[in-house]
């Protein structure tokens, strides 16, 4: 009995250890960035928009979204505080390194049990920043499947690509953006101008031979993949489907 005891402890705490170990393996990187004057937040960016708070001239701060890269969405590291700055009063610091760590099937798909995963659909697309991939996942059985990963690009430092959950919206086969100069194939929204999408291509639908890196943080804020893997996520997941954003 003594020894059957011993087992299940250490069952049990190999367990715990190992959630631990894929949560973290999971977890992604914040953007750093710090006030250089001292900063007014504000609740929002419209003119009806009041100051909310003031940082300090040299607070840290997260940064989890950009407006025209003319605002930030922040968060004070240390009181917590939150709201819109401009991006006059903040300097944007470089990420952490991509992990180089590999990440497996069983790990990835003990990560959705643990996360509570649901969606309206039976599919389920986790971006995971922190490694540049995108896993997408079925629900069999009440279990969501690993049935797909793609490598990816995600947002610059200055245009970090949004942290959440969300759900897909509505999608098409091209846009092009006189604003931006490019355009892309099999876009799917999530949220606003956050988008799914091939990599970027000019009117003729040639790929733009600079700042298309799969696998780096290259984009506006966007999810850029290979053509061939942004046509299969168009035509395999439906609207509604969850997403979540590490």
């Amino acid at each position: 009995m003594k020894i059957f005891l011993i087992v299940l402890s250490f069952i049990m705490t190999f367990g715990e250890l190992s959630d631990s170990v894929v949560l973290e393996k999971m977890r992604g990187f914040a953007v750093p960035a710090v006030t250089i004057n001292d900063a007014t937040l504000y609740d929002g960016i419209d003119k009806s928009d009041k100051p909310c708070a003031t940082l300090p001239k040299e607070s840290y701060v997260e940064v989890f979204e950009d407006y025209s890269l003319k605002w930030y969405l922040i968060s004070d590291v240390v009181t917590g505080v939150s709201g819109w700055v401009k991006a006059e009063d903040l300097q944007i610091l470089s990420f952490p390194e991509l992990r180089d760590d590999k990440i497996t099937k069983e790990e990835l798909e003990r990560y959705a049990v643990l996360m509570d995963f649901d969606s309206k659909t039976d599919f389920l697309v986790v971006v995971d920043t922190s490694r540049q991939k995108v896993h997408v996942f079925r629900r069999k059985k009440e279990k969501w499947t690993l049935v797909k990963s793609f490598p990816c690009s995600t947002g610059k430092n200055i245009s970090p690509t949004i942290k959440g959950n969300y759900q897909m919206q509505e999608r098409g086969e091209w846009f092009y953006s006189d604003r931006l100069g490019s355009g892309a194939q099999y876009w799917i929204r999530f949220r606003g101008a956050y988008l799914f999408h091939s990599r970027a291509m000019d009117k003729n639908k040639n790929v733009l031979p600079d700042g298309n890196e799969i696998g780096e943080r290259v984009s506006n804020g966007c999810v850029r993949l290979y053509e061939d893997d942004a046509k299969w996520l168009y035509l395999n997941t439906p609207d509604k489907t969850a997403v979540f954003i590490n």
